[in-house]
């Protein structure tokens, strides 16, 4: 009895970790950022450094103002939620760029959300406004897709996400040999 309640809580560790993954987002928690002139190039000087890998130069992919929608082709989408909120997806494969980060504006502040390195060419996530004075979170103002060009790859280790499978994928494989090769005592 006890045997079996522990390999049904493997099996479900198991699956819970399986599952995580697809969960993950591909942005990271936002830096807040704070300076006057939003020009696209003023933008760029002064976040395109914090993004930019070894050989890479920090280009606009896209912007948006005012709640405007992505023109087709650009490979993103852009869902706008509650006051100050998106929720945006991208494919960039085939383009010969990498979202590095987006830049959301609003009020008198701004968020950079990194982008996960296994996140670069495809992925999705949330981004939003950050709150200004008052408390309360601004409207959206303009939205940057901020990519990269002509990047040297570097190695990286492995994320979460890939250890969470690996590590789901070898406990079920454990509860399945035990299951299969060992007689359970009743």
């Amino acid at each position: 009895m006890q045997s079996n309640k522990l390999r049904k809580g493997i099996i479900g560790l198991g699956l819970g970790l399986l599952g995580s993954y697809a969960a993950e987002a591909s942005l990271l928690t936002p830096v807040d950022v704070n300076f006057n002139n939003q020009s696209t190039a003023n933008i760029i000087s002064q976040v395109g450094s914090s993004l930019a890998g070894p050989g890479e130069t920090v280009i606009n992919l896209l912007r948006l103002d005012d709640l405007a929608s992505p023109g087709s082709g650009t490979g993103f989408t852009i869902t706008y939620g509650s006051t100050g909120s998106a929720t945006i997806s991208w494919n960039l494969a085939g383009k010969g760029t990498e979202l590095e980060g987006v830049y959301i504006f609003g009020g008198s502040a701004a968020n950079l959300y990194k982008v996960t390195t296994d996140g670069e060419l495809t992925g999705s996530g949330s981004i939003i406004t950050p709150l200004n004075h008052g408390g309360q979170i601004p409207g959206i103002s303009h939205i940057l897709f901020l990519g990269a060009k002509d990047g040297i790859p570097v190695p990286s280790v492995p994320d979460a996400a890939n250890t969470s499978i690996l590590l789901g994928a070898s406990l079920l494989g454990i509860s399945f040999i035990r299951n299969r090769f060992f007689k359970h005592k009743q």
